[in-house]
């Protein structure tokens, strides 16, 4: 079903909360200043945070029986932001989406209500 169609056919979807606040404020995890938390997809132990936090989210919908809006954690991937990473931009929002669609797929009949969308910054 394609997201059109789920905001039809569901009264109510959910989306995740502020992963950058939680990391900063609950874990103390420190960010990357110029992409905060889009490379912690490449790193171990940030993938563990980032996928423990989804996962929060992702059994709350599941529990609640409601479909949820996930997003890639690329709100700072832009391209004058990644230029002097040593990540291309298309990289990390194709790794990005990699990395959450590969959680959602974990949810067996469950994935059918996740949704994922790529996170954009005001640039």
């Amino acid at each position: 079903m394609i997201f059109n169609e789920a905001v039809n056919f569901f009264p109510h979807i959910i989306t995740e909360g502020s992963i950058i606040e939680r990391l900063k404020r609950e874990f103390h995890y420190p960010l990357d200043n110029a992409l905060s938390n889009a490379l912690m997809i490449y790193d171990e132990a940030g993938k563990v945070l980032l996928e423990k936090i989804y996962r929060e989210y992702l059994n709350i919908a599941e529990l609640s029986d409601l479909p949820i809006m996930l997003l890639t954690p690329t709100w700072r991937t832009n391209k004058e932001r990644t230029k002097n990473s040593n990540v291309g931009m298309k990289t990390i929002n194709t790794d990005a989406f990699l990395f959450v669609d590969n959680i959602r797929r974990s949810y067996g009949s469950f994935s059918e209500k996740i949704y994922i969308g790529g996170l954009t910054g005001c640039k």
